[in-house]
Parts: structure tokens; sequence; C-alpha cells
């Protein structure tokens, strides 16, 4: 019986530290640092706050995107694009965004630099 408890603390410690880690420090890192950086952050979970400066819905097979710049105080900026619904946002919003970056995201004939694919968007303001 004690080593079923012993086992199943440990588990749950494991459970808890890998939840931590997937929201260590680096996912929430600096734009400054996903955009000197992509390669490293490629493909990988990032949190990130920043104000919409531009702002676009549409909907595509149908599927509503809400897609929008965000920039930070340096004026650094990332493209997001969320899949799902129009979000209640506007230009000068501050949201947080979490979701997986990515250096390099490729649409039809376009491709954009320094992409997050939100899984979901925290509206600040």
């Amino acid at each position: 019986m004690k080593k079923l408890i012993l086992i199943t603390f440990t588990i749950i410690l494991t459970c808890s530290f890998n939840l931590s880690y997937g929201r260590s420090e680096d996912a929430s890192s600096s734009f400054e640092e996903f955009v000197s950086n992509p390669s490293v952050y490629d493909k990988k979970e990032i949190i990130v706050e920043g104000i919409i400066n531009k702002l676009k819905f549409t909907t595509a097979e149908g599927k509503q995107y809400t897609f929008f710049k965000i920039e930070d105080k340096s004026e650094n900026i990332l493209h997001v694009y969320y899949q799902g619904e129009h979000l209640n946002v506007k230009k000068g919003s501050v949201v947080t965004v979490v979701g997986e970056f990515l250096k390099k995201k490729r649409y039809s004939f376009y491709s954009f630099k320094n992409v997050v694919k939100a899984k979901d968007v925290i509206i600040e303001t």
C-alpha cells in the first residue's frame, strides 16, 4: 500500500512539473526574443502580450478567422491568427495570446514570418 501511495505521489509531482514546464519563463519571453531567434521558438507554445495595431475578420470554407498584428513597446511585431470565431477585439486592444509560434507560415501565395497560431486570446482592454 505504501508503494502505491509513493508511486501515485511521484506521478502527481511529475505531471505537475511537466504542466508548469510548458508555461515556463521561456514561454513568456519578450517579442524581441521571438523576433531575434525565431528558430529557437519554432513550433513551440508561447505566451505574449501586446497591442493590436492591425485587425481583419474573415471567413473561409465556413470557418471564421480573426487575423491581427500585435506589437510591443519597442514596435516589434508578431502576426496572430485565431480560428473558430471572430473575436471581440479592436485596434488598440491589449491582449495576451497563448499559442504556437511559427517562424514562417505559408498561405496560398503568401508567406508570413513570426506568426502565432493562437489557442487562446485574453482581452485585457
